[in-house]
């Protein structure tokens, strides 16, 4: 289990967001505070004998976008794929925004099979881990930019193959 807590760092407020473990690793948390306010995360490895100190993974300042946002740039790439998983990456977006959301369509040849949301610090790898996928199947996917004024214009697209 790996507790992960958002802090509030001008006034230590702690938040625990979720416990995540190695079969969910991904956690949403809407953060509603002012423009300027400062935060990190910090994540904690713990079993049965206790917990680890806490590791302070990424700090950013709350900054909103007041447009829509710019479409990505680069590609896709396939980091890795299992015969349910597929994981991949693509380049960090400019931006001023301390959260960045990513809204990702996934295909199975021209049949949409679903969308997810992941929100993430500005200055973390950008990247996702696909899951409950069918083995043996070439994905397309498709991630665009989201904030509040909606989608970027345009998503950047790849491919990812899950394996037998």
């Amino acid at each position: 289990m790996y507790p992960v807590h958002l802090i509030k760092t001008d006034s230590n407020i702690n938040i625990i967001i979720n416990n995540m473990t190695q079969s969910n690793r991904r956690t949403d948390y809407y953060i509603n505070d002012t423009v300027g306010s400062k935060y990190y995360i910090e994540i904690k490895a713990c079993n049965e004998a206790g917990c680890s100190d806490p590791l302070k993974i990424a700090e950013f300042v709350i900054n909103y976008e007041k447009e829509t946002p710019k479409s990505l740039q680069g590609r896709i790439r396939q980091k890795t794929a299992t015969n349910h998983t597929c994981i991949l990456l693509w380049d960090l977006p400019k931006t001023t925004a301390s959260l960045i959301k990513y809204y990702m369509m996934v295909y199975d040849g021209k049949n949409f099979l679903k969308n997810e949301s992941l929100i993430v610090p500005r200055d973390i790898q950008s990247g996702h881990d696909f899951t409950g996928l069918q083995p043996r199947t070439t994905y397309h996917i498709q991630v665009y930019r989201q904030n509040s004024q909606g989608l970027s214009e345009h998503p950047i697209i790849g491919t990812c193959t899950t394996t037998s």
